[in-house]
């Protein structure tokens, strides 16, 4: 069983990673429909496939109980997934602008995601390590 954790916790790190760079991806490719270099149809394909990687995180996180954090962050990323894909067909344009402020927040939540994926590999203590301070270290 402990086998099983580890393979799915590792599944949703690489996942964690490829979504991470997806969104970046997205933001380019927004900026390429907007700035006219070519049209917005890979922004919408992109998105779909964020949101169906953020279920699958959700869904991983879920299965091989990758710890209450990545639980969490993949729960939250599901729901800001939902929002984003709800704003652009909000019909007050001010409501609908949100779509950029919540993708700001759906990368923070990404990459918050994918540190947590990342220090999850570390034995022992899963939170970042603070170095001492230089005084302490000569004793």
């Amino acid at each position: 069983m402990r086998s099983m954790r580890k393979i799915v916790s590792r599944l949703h790190a690489g996942l964690s990673a490829l979504t991470l760079v997806a969104v970046i991806a997205q933001f380019y490719l927004a900026g390429v429909g907007a700035f006219g270099a070519a049209s917005y149809q890979a922004h919408p394909i992109t998105g779909d496939l964020i949101a169906l990687a953020s279920l699958l995180l959700l869904l991983l996180a879920l299965a091989g109980w990758v710890g209450r954090a990545r639980v969490a962050l993949s729960a939250v990323l599901v729901g800001l997934m939902v929002l984003q894909m709800a704003l652009p067909n909000v019909s007050l344009r001010w409501v609908a602008a949100a779509h950029v402020l919540n993708a700001l927040a759906i990368l923070g939540v990404v990459a918050q995601l994918f540190r947590a994926s990342a220090m999850s590999g570390r034995r022992g203590d899963r939170t970042p390590v603070v170095a001492e301070p230089i005084e302490a270290r000569g004793r």
